[in-house]
């Protein structure tokens, strides 16, 4: 077939669970989103899969500024709900932790009860997505210091999720009970987002990635048809994502599959494997927490809670990330 096209092959590799790498092709030709999956599958692998934010960056990373413009990726809407954490780092998760669960019995899966929350005795709630907590996120960027950060800022699960990963790694998963008795003794109390989550939305290549980025407001089926996903390339929302019907025309992305030059495992992992949680190493409130701050006048501040038995130099490292969050968290906003 001819190929006499705009490709941008993306020359940043990723090594996945299954030691494959990606490598991934912007193609400038419009196509309604079931034309782009036939022509990536005739000419590649499938549409494009993002399994982490750091796989999303390094596909973004040589577009430059010259493609204003949304691409279809392989992220379309399903029939079926499926539980998953935000953190979709495989290598993160043994066997049979993402499937823990610690639910209250009395939690209700109502229609729009698709994001879960950690109430004050440690066990989750389904709520809607759209009411606004206090939420925990994940530090894994150092794997000697792995932690639970409170952030006691009511928001929606989304803008949680989106803050968690701008400043830290990604929302809280939780896989076994004794992480569960350690997140519950962080939050003191107040009910915290968690990283759990339902949609059905899901990978044009059967993969099993949990990983999203949505827009604000995104995915809102604004026309009722809204069952395929775009990814925006311009410069103020490059990678987010967004529903559109799949009828309309756009350039896409595709991925190929190849097998890894070298035998060196990924530096572009999310988090090392398995880490263990400690109490050492997570951020465990000194005192009570204090009252939930609401985003009423835009002007609260988030509180973000360092251990009190930490070393003044781990205190230090810990607390830096909270002084940017001081800084800019409404800008983002």
């Amino acid at each position: 077939m001819e190929r006499s096209l705009l490709l941008l092959l993306i020359s940043g590799l990723y090594a996945s669970c299954s030691c494959l790498s990606h490598h991934f092709y912007y193609v400038n030709m419009n196509k309604n989103w079931t034309e782009a999956q036939r022509y990536c599958r005739e000419n590649y692998a499938d549409l494009a899969t993002f399994d982490d934010m750091k796989d999303m960056n390094e596909m973004l990373k040589t577009l430059g500024t010259s493609y204003n413009k949304v691409a279809w990726i392989g992220l379309e809407k399903g029939k079926q709900g499926k539980w998953q954490w935000s953190l979709a780092d495989r290598d993160f998760y043994s066997d049979g932790e993402t499937e823990f669960r610690n639910l209250d019995k009395n939690s209700s899966q109502a229609v729009k009860n698709d994001c879960a929350l950690m109430v004050n005795n440690g066990k989750w709630q389904y709520c809607d997505c759209n009411q606004r907590f206090s939420f925990m996120c994940y530090n894994g960027t150092d794997p000697k210091n792995s932690q639970y950060i409170p952030v006691i800022f009511n928001v929606t699960w989304t803008y949680a999720q989106r803050i968690c990963r701008y400043y830290f790694t990604d929302l809280v998963s939780i896989r076994n009970e004794n992480e569960n008795e350690l997140l519950r003794e962080v939050a003191a109390g107040v009910p915290m987002w968690i990283g759990l989550f339902s949609d059905t939305w899901k990978w044009s290549d059967n993969g099993n990635s949990s990983f999203r980025s949505w827009r604000a407001g995104q995915p809102d089926n604004y026309y009722g048809n809204e069952n395929c996903a775009v990814s925006w390339l311009t410069d103020m929302e490059k990678g987010k994502m967004g529903d559109r019907p799949c009828n309309e025309k756009h350039p896409f992305i595709c991925y190929s599959v190849m097998k890894p030059t070298t035998s060196q495992p990924s530096t572009m992992l999310l988090t090392s494997t398995n880490r263990p949680m400690t109490k050492q190493s997570i951020t465990v409130p000194s005192t009570a927490v204090k009252n939930n701050q609401t985003m009423g006048g835009g002007h609260a501040a988030p509180l973000i809670q360092a251990a009190s038995q930490a070393s003044p130099h781990y205190l230090f490292r810990a607390l830096l990330p909270a002084c940017s969050l001081y800084l800019s968290l409404l800008h983002l906003l």
